[in-house]
């Protein structure tokens, strides 16, 4: 639309400008959005603050903290002022680039320079100490937001959750679960997913039920990557009869099986005492029938559960 604007002599503006750039930076295009804020500047059209910070959310999707670093000169170089947002975006590109020491320089020269960070800017700093499995400073920020006023929201606490996870530390998992609902934040299957994940991790399947059980007294719809969690921890214990429940209620959910939960179903049926290659056999059958694409993961949790053998002869039946 910028090239016919410009082949019927319409003169682009600022705003049009701002649209592509901003465009491109939801992509991570970084490459085209400096390409448009370059061609702005050429065609005499002055770019403002939220020009800028269009550049530096597409590094940081890219987890380009260099880049992004530049960007901001360039900005304060021409005497535009960073926003909370510019702040934020720099956090989460520290954040996709595990630079948590970075990103915790980042939130407090923001406060030095007078600008206060929101629920957005302390979400994505706990998500970074989270990425990399510290619980200790997930909580500082938690604590630190907190005493500013701050008002945390389901992202705040499905990362300070996943923290937990990275650590295997369920009883702090759950614990954050109980805060969450006690302050009436509007939970979804996200974080309940987060506390079921962290259950999984180190084999708590019946604490994984609880909450899931939990979630959906609150009349929480759950999601495929939920199911798939909760059915981890029963498959490594070979109980595929809870499995095989937790299959049903998803279909009866109106969601279809994925890769994931195939492979789950099969690693069930392989570490079942005994094993139970029939079932193992027609649930394999059953999945690609429906058209799904067994992946190597499949395809080993398949041969673990019927044999080598039988395994090729139930891809080659499967291909037909």
């Amino acid at each position: 639309w910028q090239v016919r604007m410009a082949r019927e002599g319409v003169a682009a503006t600022c705003i049009s400008y701002a649209v592509l750039i901003h465009a491109c930076a939801r992509l991570g295009k970084i490459e085209r959005a400096e390409l448009w804020l370059r061609r702005m500047i050429d065609a005499g059209v002055e770019p403002d603050a939220a020009n800028y910070n269009s550049l530096i959310h597409a590094c940081s999707v890219q987890g380009d903290t260099q880049l992004a670093e530049k960007w901001l000169d360039e900005m304060k170089a021409k005497g535009l002022e960073p926003t909370v947002l510019t702040y934020t975006a720099l956090i989460d590109a520290c954040a996709k680039a595990l630079d948590v020491h970075k990103a915790e320089r980042w939130l407090e020269s923001m406060q030095a320079m007078g600008v206060e960070p929101n629920v957005v800017s302390y979400s994505t700093m706990i998500n970074a100490c989270a990425k990399v499995g510290n619980l200790a400073r997930a909580e500082h920020w938690y604590c630190q937001m907190e005493a500013r006023g701050v008002e945390p929201n389901a992202y705040v606490y499905s990362a300070l959750i996943n923290a937990c996870a990275q650590v295997g530390d369920v009883s702090a998992a759950c614990s954050w679960l109980e805060r969450a609902e006690k302050t009436g934040a509007a939970l979804d299957a996200v974080v309940y997913g987060c506390v079921i994940n962290a259950c999984g991790r180190v084999g708590d399947a019946e604490c994984a039920m609880s909450v899931f059980k939990k979630m959906r007294a609150h009349g929480i719809r759950s999601h495929i990557v939920v199911y798939g969690a909760l059915a981890r921890p029963f498959a490594y214990r070979g109980d595929y009869t809870t499995v095989e429940n937790i299959a049903e209620e998803m279909t009866a959910d109106g969601i279809s099986m994925n890769d994931y939960f195939l492979y789950t179903m099969l690693l069930a049926y392989s570490r079942a005492k005994p094993r139970q290659s029939e079932r193992a056999e027609a649930t394999f059958l059953s999945a690609t029938r429906a058209g799904l694409v067994p992946n190597d993961r499949v395809l080993k949790a398949l041969s673990c559960a019927v044999g080598r053998a039988r395994c090729s002869q139930l891809v080659k039946c499967a291909g037909k």
